[in-house]
């Protein structure tokens, strides 16, 4: 949050909404991925 909040104001805001949205991507990923693990491991019992 700082780096972005050191920029200039005209930059700050879409530099954040670029970093939630990859945030938030990266964690639906890891989310989608683990789920999908998780379901594969129950079926192959």
């Amino acid at each position: 949050m700082s780096k972005s909040e050191r920029r200039t104001t005209g930059d700050t805001g879409s530099h954040q909404v670029v970093d939630h949205l990859a945030s938030y991507a990266a964690s639906f990923l890891f989310t989608v991925i683990g789920a999908k693990n998780a379901v594969r491991s129950l079926w192959s019992r």
